[in-house]
């Protein structure tokens, strides 16, 4: 059970990371378009 639990807490601060810098990339190539 640890170790699916350490993985799942792994897996959701990767899928994170990967969240937060496609929001900067789209910030960076057309901040228009997040606030409209």
């Amino acid at each position: 059970m640890f170790l699916t639990k350490a993985y799942t807490a792994g897996l959701n601060q990767f899928l994170t990371k990967v969240r937060l810098k496609s929001w900067w990339i789209q910030g960076l190539e057309g901040p228009m378009m997040l606030h409209s």
